[in-house]
């Protein structure tokens, strides 16, 4: 009897182990659980930041130095193509860089036909209200450009008065001189291609151009149009930066990328190579 007896014990604590070990092993399982979503969320994480991101560019045809299209190859070159290609190497972006029609371009943004546009675009408040924009990049003097031999012609505001001055049409450059005929009236002509409003200028059918002061310095050394800047200040100094529509996380995650592009071009000189490459001037500190 107390063989079996003990027996009978035996077998009940060796029963009692087994279930306290398998009541134990659950345990362990359990709280390894919560770990296992975690690793998975970090890889995830990972791949979103490593992810391949599409852009479609909008950018100016013929707004040398700026943005071009290259008369041999058919291609947009340019201080803008270099910037946002550079941009798109460090920043995990693949860019299609399309030449726009320019009155047309914020349209194109709005209906989703562009991602963004890279051809010195001033974040101004109006423009905030409806974009988000990047980090700027790139400084902008605008002024007034007359015929070569003639820079004394206009050296004040009030030396525009009576004259007629071009401007490339539908941007912030018209609304500018717009603005000024309450100061003092002259007549404005817009153009679609500031090349065409530059050789105008050199034939005389204009006094001056209202144009970047880097345009008119390579209009000036290309040789083959006579003009160069008006003996003034520039009129105005403006920063760019690349617009995107509002109220996007994919455009929030492509800004957060170009942001940090940016930076580290500034920093380690090469955006400064590209401004000396295009402009042969700092047009890059801003």
């Amino acid at each position: 009897m107390n063989r079996k007896y003990w027996n009978r014990l035996a077998i009940g604590a060796l029963s009692l182990a087994m279930l306290l070990a398998g009541c134990g092993g659950g345990d362990t399982t359990s709280s390894s659980q919560p770990s296992a979503p975690t690793e998975s969320a970090d890889v995830t994480q990972a791949q979103t930041e490593s992810e391949t991101i599409t852009l479609k560019i909008g950018t100016h045809g013929s707004f040398s130095p700026y943005a071009f299209v290259d008369e041999n190859s058919d291609d947009p070159q340019g201080f803008e193509v270099d910037v946002m290609n550079e941009i798109a190497k460090r920043a995990n972006l693949e860019v299609d860089i399309q030449v726009a029609e320019w009155n047309g371009v914020f349209g194109m943004l709005d209906a989703g036909q562009l991602d963004t546009i890279a051809c010195v675009v001033s974040p101004t408040d109006e423009r905030r209200e409806k974009y988000d924009f990047s980090e700027p990049y790139l400084r902008m003097d605008i002024g007034i450009g007359v015929q070569e031999g003639q820079a004394d012609s206009i050296q004040k505001l009030e030396d525009l008065a009576g004259k007629k001055i071009g401007v490339n049409a539908g941007g912030q450059a018209m609304e500018f001189l717009e603005s000024l005929q309450d100061q003092v009236q002259f007549e404005i002509v817009a153009y679609e291609s500031p090349a065409s409003m530059e050789y105008d200028l050199a034939l005389g059918r204009l006094d001056g151009i209202y144009e970047s002061i880097v345009a008119i310095l390579q209009a000036q050394g290309r040789g083959d149009c006579p003009i160069e800047p008006a003996a003034m200040d520039p009129l105005t100094t403006s920063v760019c930066a690349y617009p995107f529509v509002k109220n996007s996380e994919r455009n929030a995650e492509v800004i957060t990328r170009i942001n940090a592009a940016i930076k580290e071009m500034q920093e380690d000189g090469t955006m400064m190579e590209l401004s000396m490459k295009w402009f042969n001037l700092d047009q890059v500190t801003i």
